[in-house]
């Protein structure tokens, strides 16, 4: 795990494939985050495909610009964290800084505004999280936790099915189509949404649960991680291809 500061120094990366594959996907992803702000004037470098904000690249080096947070690329971290603290970070023990480091921008999320972070009631133990992306798996299973105790969701879920019995409205074209190519006159084409707890939003939820839980070691955040996973037994996940799409979107 790497810890960068804003403008800091160069910091190498091994091996060099790393660096190329790495910058690839930096640009990848800058590419898809440009839709969050489409009334912002862009540079000319911004609107260049091979242009991303985040970091400098020198053959193997790496220097972070002024974005600060994480990047994960295969089994690498790299952290990134505000400038202001760089020369007492240096010039203690890694580890107990590293956790006042993370109380800090802790505090700064609770009363930023421009983001709308809805994390105000959270709370940080100070010797809990020691790293940067336990922090933000903190911050979100914590608040996903609260919502789905206290505001469980269910609404009308599109379902489309062959019955036995017609239910909701037939859908002609698909029941021709089927009854034509396997013989199954017998049952109805039906669209029909019924009011189900078991919907694709909370299979969603439970779906990315255990995906953080298979990126963090904090007892804590698995703690609350696990609660989810509880409280959404009767919401039931299938991981195809269909819903890792919605919950990367």
């Amino acid at each position: 795990m790497a810890v960068l500061f804003e403008y800091g120094k160069w910091v190498l990366i091994e091996p060099r494939e790393n660096t190329k594959a790495l910058k690839e996907l930096l640009k990848d992803i800058w590419r898809q985050s440009k839709f969050v702000d489409t009334d912002a004037e862009l540079t000319e470098d911004e609107r260049d495909n091979q242009y991303q904000p985040f970091l400098k690249f020198d053959e193997e080096r790496i220097r972070a610009n002024n974005y600060v947070g994480f990047i994960q690329y295969r089994e690498e971290v790299i952290e990134i964290y505000p400038k202001v603290f760089r020369e007492r970070f240096l010039s203690s023990s890694e580890k107990p800084f590293k956790k006042l480091m993370l109380q800090h921008l802790f505090y700064w999320l609770r009363y930023y505004r421009k983001l709308k972070f809805p994390f105000n009631k959270v709370a940080l133990e100070p010797t809990s999280i020691d790293n940067f992306p336990d922090l933000i798996i903190n911050l979100m299973s914590s608040q996903i936790l609260e919502t789905i105790s206290n505001q469980p969701l269910a609404m009308y879920q599109e379902l489309k099915e062959a019955m036995a019995t017609p239910r909701g409205s037939i859908n002609f074209k698909r029941y021709i189509a089927n009854s034509l190519s396997y013989g199954n006159f017998q049952n109805i084409e039906c669209d029909y949404e019924p009011f189900l707890y078991d919907n694709t939003l909370n299979r969603i939820i439970k779906y990315c649960s255990r995906l953080l839980m298979n990126q963090t070691r904090n007892p804590e955040n698995l703690r609350l991680l696990q609660n989810v996973i509880f409280i959404l037994d009767r919401v039931l996940i299938q991981e195809n291809e269909e819903l890792q799409g919605l919950a990367y979107e």
